[in-house]
């Protein structure tokens, strides 16, 4: 995360407002925001839904239907393990367009055959290792909010 652009550092450390997330959704060019997209952690989706626009309304709308996405501000918002909480210095979301963030293989995939471990079951297990990176082609693409 370190790598992608700031788009918004926040006034605290541990909040964020309904004017710094508009400010963080017009950080990202305008020719990224079409297909652009949230990915937020868990305790920062937990913080957004909280927030309001000045009519009252939560920012934050959920699917109206079953198995449709979340959206903020219009936008798919996507939940990830793998994001920082809020707290200071730390990066727990990321806007933009992840069209322009490549994954690649870095090698031959290996496969193993487990023929001993599943024996007494009468199964036959198997072992994949791939494998993989990534890289962001268009720096411009993400931006990523920090916490003060």
């Amino acid at each position: 995360l370190a790598t992608y652009d700031v788009g918004l550092t926040t006034a605290s450390a541990n909040a964020i407002t309904d004017i710094e997330l508009i400010d963080f959704y017009y950080s990202l060019d305008k020719n990224y925001r079409d297909d652009a997209v949230w990915v937020v952690s868990d305790e920062f989706e937990k913080a957004l839904r909280k927030l309001k626009d000045t009519t009252g309304n939560y920012l934050w709308q959920p699917a109206l239907t079953a198995g449709a996405q979340a959206t903020l501000l219009g936008k798919p918002i996507y939940v990830s393990g793998y994001m920082d909480g809020l707290a200071s210095g730390k990066v727990p979301a990321i806007f933009g367009n992840l069209r322009y963030y490549n994954i690649a293989d870095r090698g031959s995939m290996s496969l193993q055959r487990l023929n001993e471990l599943y024996a007494g079951n009468g199964q036959v297990g198997f072992r994949a290792r791939a494998r993989v990176d990534g890289v962001l082609t268009i720096n411009d693409a993400i931006k990523c909010l920090k916490c003060a």
